[in-house]
């Protein structure tokens, strides 16, 4: 089976596990279903993030890395999913609504 990676802690109502942040899901011994897995991979409409990635090196390291270093045309080809989770880990709220030219600014310090 496929792993991914968890992008946003969320507790799993099918498996009743806690995943965090970074961890692969599924977990070991627990296994899903593609429905499952488009949902999680899915913006989820009320909550406004994925929950979790297929392409879990580049996520990873997006989010890890100081996304304020790089320049507006290079935040341009950064998803706006983590550019959403960058701006959380910093605590700068943005508005759900944001395009990604609003959520660059906010990384950039310009308003």
């Amino acid at each position: 089976m496929k792993m991914y990676t968890v992008l946003n802690t969320f507790q799993d109502v099918e498996h009743e596990v806690l995943y965090k942040k970074g961890e692969a899901y599924p977990k070991n011994g627990y296994e899903t279903d593609s429905d499952r897995i488009k949902h999680l991979l899915a913006v989820h409409k009320k909550y406004k993030k994925a929950f979790i990635s297929s392409d879990e090196e580049s996520s990873i390291k997006e989010v890890d890395k100081d996304l304020s270093t790089l320049t507006a045309d290079e935040l341009k080809e950064v998803k706006n999913e983590t550019l959403k989770t960058y701006l959380e880990s910093k605590g700068i709220e943005y508005k759900s609504n944001a395009v990604k030219e609003d959520l660059i600014d906010l990384i950039l310090g310009r308003e």
